[in-house]
Order: C-alpha cells, then structure tokens, then sequence
C-alpha cells in the first residue's frame, strides 16, 4: 500500500479554489489514482473513465472537470493524457517506494530470523530434554516478505469505448449486491482481457452465485469470476451458507474460497 500526502490547507489553495465540487473531488482521484498505481503523476488518458467512476462522475462531467484542471494548471497536458506539475514535490517517486518496500522486506526476514533463533535458544534452555528443530516454520509475514500484497496493477486500457463493458459494470450495478467501487472497476477491467471465447456469460453466474450467498459488494462476485478463469470452469452453485460445520459449507470456508467476504473485503 502506498500512501498519498496532501497538505491539509488544500482546499485553501487559490488554483483549488477556483474549482466546483466536482472538479476538486476528480482532481483529489486523481492524485490518489497516481499514489495507489506509482505513476509518479502522470494520469493516462484512458483512465479517465475510472476516475469518474471513483468519484462517481459521469464521462461528460469528468470531461469537463478535466478541462477546468487544465485550465487553472492543476493538470497540464502530455503526450498520453495528463500531468499533476508538482506531484514529486510533495510524495514519493516510484523508485522510492519500491526502494523502500525492499528495505523494509530485507529488515522484516532478517529481524524475524533473529527473533526466531533467540526463541529457540531459550526454548532449549527451558527445555533441554527436547528435541528442536534448527528454525521454526516460517511466519506469513516471513512468507509475504513483511509487506502486504500491493495493489493490483491496470497494465491494459480501460476498455471504455467496449459496449459489452458497459454492460457488464450496468448488470454488476443493478444486481443489488452494493455499488461498484473504484476498486471493483480496478478488478472488472484487470479481468476482462480473459471474458473472451464465451466466458463473458460467466459473469451473469458469479452475480448468481453472490446473489445467493447474500453478498454485499460486487468485488464477491468479481472474485467468483477470477476463481472460475483460474480454473477455467464456469461459475456455478456454490452450497448454500451454513452457520457451523454440521451439513454443507461454512461461511469461512467460501470466504477462503474466493478470497474476499460477503462485503467485498480481502480475507
């Protein structure tokens, strides 16, 4: 995870000032966007339609707003899109955080190594008639090198001009199982390259399949989604939730299935 700094006089800032709600709402997305992606601050222009998802703008709107960032210069334009002029100035570039992320990834398993043998030692001291392995098994934060998992990357553009895209984000949104997010267009558009040859009917069955679980987020249902492409299988009925483990299959159990619960969080 990457953190975004912003001072908290912004909305204070003469060019800011000079921007409608709407305006200052995208161009707060948008610093955001270049935070989580480590754009250094450069916002593609294919993007735009999930900023205005994310800030619950419609496309004409975000249009416009981008045109009032460009003119009181909060924006400039480039080659590909957009640039924050003074992003750098107030976070850190890309090469910093993934510096950063490296040396905090060598610290954790280095301390966590130590801890370990030092536990070991005193436990063999406690305990001289067991028998010890040299180390202990290693710890999730071992595993996971000290860091979180970052933030899914959007290497593809964003499908913006593919009706059928459109229409998955219609269906996802009128299927009552909560609103979609920035971070679930994020997933919808990282899945998409592989909706080709048919699969893109397997969306309707992982609404399904969230519907009947009682979901609370479309993430669950994007989630379905990926596990079903992982194992090149089409969605189908998952069994009904049960309180305990007596008779079919628990709520932690399909949490772990899919990786994320009924209100779309990560599990």
């Amino acid at each position: 995870m990457a953190w975004l700094k912003l001072d908290d006089q912004i909305f204070l800032n003469r060019k800011v000032a000079r921007c409608d709600p709407e305006t200052k709402l995208l161009y707060i997305v948008g610093l955001a966007y270049c935070a989580n992606q480590l754009t250094d601050g450069e916002i593609p222009e294919d993007v735009l339609p999930l900023l205005a998802g994310m800030a619950g703008l419609d496309k004409q709107n975000a249009k416009q707003s981008a045109g009032k960032l460009l003119e009181v210069c909060l924006w400039v334009t480039t080659p590909d899109g957009w640039q924050i002029p003074d992003y750098l100035e107030y976070n850190p570039s890309r090469e910093q955080v993934e510096h950063n992320r490296n040396v905090r990834s060598q610290s954790g398993r280095a301390g966590g190594k130590a801890k370990a043998q030092q536990n070991a030692k005193q436990n063999a001291k406690q305990n001289p008639s067991k028998s010890l392995p040299p180390t202990p098994s290693p710890s999730p934060s071992e595993r996971d090198g000290g860091l979180a998992s970052p933030p899914a990357r959007v290497d593809s553009p964003m499908p913006e001009n593919d009706p059928e895209f459109s229409a998955a984000i219609s269906k996802l949104e009128q299927a009552r199982i909560g609103s979609m997010t920035g971070g679930a267009l994020l997933e919808l558009s990282a899945l998409w390259p592989d909706l080709s040859n048919g699969r893109r009917a397997w969306i309707d069955d992982a609404i399904r399949v969230a519907q009947a679980n009682k979901a609370k987020s479309p993430v669950y249902a994007l989630r379905v989604l990926a596990s079903a492409i992982q194992n090149n299988e089409r969605p189908g009925q998952v069994p009904e939730r049960k309180p305990g483990k007596r008779g079919g299959t628990t709520s932690a159990e399909l949490d772990a299935i899919f990786g994320v619960d009924i209100h779309g969080n990560p599990v």
